[in-house]
């Protein structure tokens, strides 16, 4: 079983976290079984409101290690707190697959994750993602980018674009 793990931050994006979401979910459907444990986690757990005012709830990041971590978007500011920023170094250090949808690359930018690596955000970010952290080979035309074990995708639509990928990586292209 592969377990993966969402990372919520307050002002997340609804949509960038239930497409995906959704996507590793069906995949039972197509296989007759759950071959995926996912879970939405945020730094300290509990109820985690998105910028549609919609709350999410979550698990403290300490409960978990995953197999792929997915970083949701969503306001970019809110999501660099310190805390934020700590649960996330802390979520990758296990993980054998690290992703974000949208915004979420800022996340895994501010972290150093995506230094000298390929990777994509929504084009109306990438100015500010390539201005903020010149070591990053920011492509703006991209729907997703596979950079080693390091995986972005750009908005909304792009983020089932990328979890059908990964999904295709783990099962095979019949699934």
């Amino acid at each position: 079983m592969y377990r993966i793990g969402f990372f919520v931050c307050p002002g997340h994006d609804a949509l960038d976290l239930a497409g995906p979401l959704s996507a590793f979910n069906q995949v039972a459907t197509a296989v007759g079984h759950k071959p995926y444990e996912l879970r939405v986690v945020s730094h300290s757990g509990g109820s985690v409101i998105g910028n549609s005012g919609l709350p999410v709830e979550t698990t403290p990041v300490g409960q978990h290690t995953f197999d792929t971590v997915i970083f949701v978007g969503g306001e970019v500011e809110p999501m660099l707190t310190a805390e934020n920023l700590a649960a996330a170094r802390q979520l990758i250090v296990n993980a054998s697959r690290v992703a974000s949808v949208c915004t979420g690359a800022f996340l895994l930018a501010e972290i150093g994750l995506l230094n000298d690596r390929r990777a994509t955000t929504h084009w109306n970010h990438t100015a500010l993602l390539q201005s903020r952290f010149p070591r990053i080979k920011v492509a703006g035309d991209n729907i997703f980018i596979e950079d080693g074990h390091i995986w972005t995708s750009a908005g909304i639509a792009s983020g089932i674009d990328l979890a059908l990928a990964l999904i295709e990586k783990d099962m095979g292209v019949n699934v």
